[in-house]
């Protein structure tokens, strides 16, 4: 859930909170609370995966 900070308004979504933020950041879901992450100039460059030593 993600709450505006100064009001009532809360959104709830179906996923954790590094998902979400991941997701959000790469525009693959969209917040009406944190709607200002659109700025061009932010970059999320995920970890690379391993799948062993």
């Amino acid at each position: 859930m993600v709450s505006e900070g100064h009001g009532p308004y809360w959104e709830r979504h179906d996923t954790g909170s590094t998902g979400f933020l991941a997701a959000l950041l790469t525009g693959r879901r969209q917040s009406e609370i944190l709607d200002d992450l659109s700025d061009p100039d932010h970059r999320f460059d995920p970890l690379p995966t391993t799948s062993g030593p």
